[in-house]
């Protein structure tokens, strides 16, 4: 059958008016007839053989176009006859061919194959299969096919649409996750369930959450502040940690980057609002979309983690390499750790780059760099094995107050460090040699490969050497510091309330150790604390009577301080914080400044005007930039006499808990 083409129905419609005066003169013509049967003259006769033969000529013409419905099935049938053509062309393998029939049926809605045609056509320019590969007017097709009639060919266009943004393939174009989630959930609108999973997994993008609830992070209207952001930083202090949330929260819709910062943080922790990891990756997106270098830096974390947010190194390394143009020197130094050890799929470990950023990262002062420069020169990754210089590199580590540098230089070159001293312990006995040689080779055989994860983690805590808002200290810090529980068995019973113990601080300096006062455990047995949803338990290990520093053992697993400052490193003047459990309220931060620097019978003690209340003993007091210059020991409460015990006293005790 011939096809008829749009432009010849447009013709035939156009005619109508033709049409009818020709059916007007047929009607002329049959009366001719019907008196060509009366009177049978010649010339009647004549005319009744023109007129059949013209009603002939009309009956062929009301085939094709008597009504409308004749009209559209005429055309149906055309359009069914040049899709099969093109199905059967590209079953064939004939791509081109078909490609050109599906064009000829795509260009003309009004074709019932029309929604089909615009896919293929659309699928055909997206993988460049039978014509010139063309993106962009893959993207225009797909759009059409998504207006047509067809729920099913609309739903399929635009998940195929979703994946074009969201893969970012449009030429000079980078992914639009947003855009693409625009189009999943119209597709899911329509039932689609791949579209409804494919838009769950883009809300996992802060990008794409953020966008997608508006009304919770952007505020264009003309309200004025009630507060300004110092007076959240002074409700923080004074523990109304929700009311400062909200004076944030108003700051941060406006796009006030500190305010921003003390959002996320508040979020991250549950500081004064239930804890929230998506707000926490959503506000951290924003205030390193405004530039801030510290939520550049974590939002890189977030990505390398891929626990929160989709892991991505790619991505990660975006972010970080943003921060580190901003002179944040941890973020040079994750980026070593990500060519180190890399958790994308089919990447190799490249110790060379990974050796270089530390290099660079070491050079601008980081600590952690410096632990890593002395994993590569010790195991020759990306450099010649050097224990000289890894030793040099854990040596300047430690005395900046790395607890892994210590941990390492113990373990792999019997040195212990005290403040800025280096001291080489006496010669092992035979038995302790050999177990020691036991605890490295285990340690070798679990822990490889070095530049461990365990490294990575300490990052995520540390900052770069700048002062913290109180917010930022507070989150950074708290998880290492216990509410400690003491109890004498003897006072034990059934019937045992809360004043049958005593209670204190404790701050871990190791997963397994922490610190208190000894005064704050004399007399007990029993020593515990909870985490979370859990209680654990405490044995003393050693202890300095003199110093009043005791040293806990734990099976549990606690979140160490990463970084320590020597006593003579201080100044009188400094701000500083102090984070106990004073009257049992757990993780109570207070702020004062160091009022004075005290050798008292040959122990460094710190006078500072911080308040240590009865339970803050054995607490952490912490400096600006969240490392650990001592433990809060007492206080007087006539003219705010309050002390801690320097850092410092701390290292005759520990080394000899790890030597034994």
């Amino acid at each position: 059958m011939t096809h008829t083409s749009g432009s010849e129905v447009g013709r035939l419609r156009s005619s109508r008016w033709t049409l009818k005066k020709y059916h007007s003169k047929v009607l002329s013509d049959w009366a001719s007839v019907f008196g060509c049967l009366v009177g049978y003259s010649r010339q009647t006769r004549k005319r009744a053989i023109v007129a059949v033969l013209r009603l002939r000529d009309v009956l062929i013409l009301l085939v094709v176009i008597c009504t409308p419905g004749c009209m559209t099935s005429m055309v149906e049938l055309g359009d069914n006859i040049v899709f099969n053509e093109a199905h059967k062309l590209d079953d064939a393998g004939k791509r081109s061919e078909a490609f050109q029939k599906y064009l000829q049926v795509a260009e003309d809605d009004t074709y019932s194959h029309a929604q089909a045609a615009q896919f293929r056509v659309a699928d055909g320019y997206l993988q460049g299969d039978g014509t010139t590969k063309n993106v962009p007017l893959a993207v225009a097709w797909f759009e059409r096919a998504a207006r047509g009639p067809d729920p099913t060919w609309q739903r399929l266009a635009l998940y195929k649409l979703g994946t074009i943004y969201e893969s970012g393939v449009l030429p000079e174009s980078s992914a639009d996750r947003a855009k693409a989630a625009e189009y999943y959930e119209e597709a899911s609108r329509l039932g689609d369930d791949t579209s409804r999973k494919a838009l769950e997994y883009l809300e996992q993008y802060p990008s794409v959450y953020v966008m997608r609830h508006r009304e919770v992070f952007f505020d264009d209207s003309d309200e004025i502040a009630p507060y300004g952001i110092e007076r959240g930083y002074d409700l923080f202090r004074l523990g109304e940690q929700a009311e400062a949330l909200d004076i944030f929260l108003f700051h941060a819709r406006r796009g006030n980057v500190s305010a921003q910062e003390n959002v996320l943080i508040q979020y991250k922790d549950g500081i004064g609002v239930e804890r929230n990891e998506e707000l926490y990756a959503a506000w951290t997106y924003l205030a390193a979309r405004s530039g801030s270098a510290k939520a550049q830096f974590h939002l890189g974390l977030l990505f390398r983690a891929g626990e929160i947010v989709p892991g991505s190194d790619e991505t990660a390394i975006e972010w970080l390499a943003r921060a580190a143009n901003q002179g944040h020197v941890e973020a040079i130094n994750s980026i070593g750790t990500i060519y180190a050890n890399p958790f994308d799929d089919g990447v190799e470990r490249d110790y060379s780059k990974a050796f270089a950023f530390f290099r660079e990262a070491a050079e601008r002062g980081s600590v952690h760099a410096d632990v890593n420069l002395g994993d590569s020169y010790l195991h020759g990754l990306g450099t010649d094995k050097n224990r000289e210089t890894a030793k040099q590199h854990y040596m300047r580590a430690a005395t900046n107050g790395s607890m892994a540098a210590r941990q390492k230089l113990l373990a792999e070159f019997d040195i212990a460090v005290k403040s800025e001293q280096v001291v080489e312990l006496p010669q092992a006995s035979p038995k302790q040699e050999e177990t020691r040689v036991v605890e490295r080779v285990i340690e070798r055989v679990v822990e490889r490969p070095v530049i461990q994860e365990r490294e990575i983690v300490a990052e995520k805590q540390s900052e770069n050497d700048r002062n913290m808002s109180p917010v930022e200290l507070f989150a950074k810090i708290s998880p290492s510091v216990y509410k400690l529980i003491a109890i004498h068995r003897d006072d034990l019973t059934e019937s045992s309330d809360a004043t049958a113990a005593s209670q204190g601080s404790a701050v871990s300096i190791t997963p397994k150790l922490a610190l208190t006062n000894c005064h704050v455990i004399e007399g007990k047995d029993l020593l515990g604390s909870k985490i979370g949803d859990d209680v654990i338990r405490f044995r003393r290990s050693s202890g300095d009577e003199r110093t009043d520093l005791c040293v806990l053992r734990t099976e549990a697993s606690l979140a160490p301080i990463d970084r320590m400052r020597s006593f003579s490193d201080l100044k009188v003047g400094e701000t500083v914080y102090a984070i106990g459990s004073p009257s049992g309220l757990q993780n109570t931060l207070s702020e004062g400044i160091i009022s004075g620097l005290r050798d008292i019978d040959g122990i460094k003690n710190i006078q500072t005007t911080t308040p240590i209340s009865p339970g803050s003993s054995g607490g952490g007091l912490f400096d600006e930039q969240g490392r650990l210059v001592g433990i809060t020991t007492k206080g007087v409460s006539e003219g705010s006499l309050n002390f801690a015990i320097s850092i410092d006293e701390i290292d005759d005790v520990l080394r000899r808990k790890l030597l034994n």
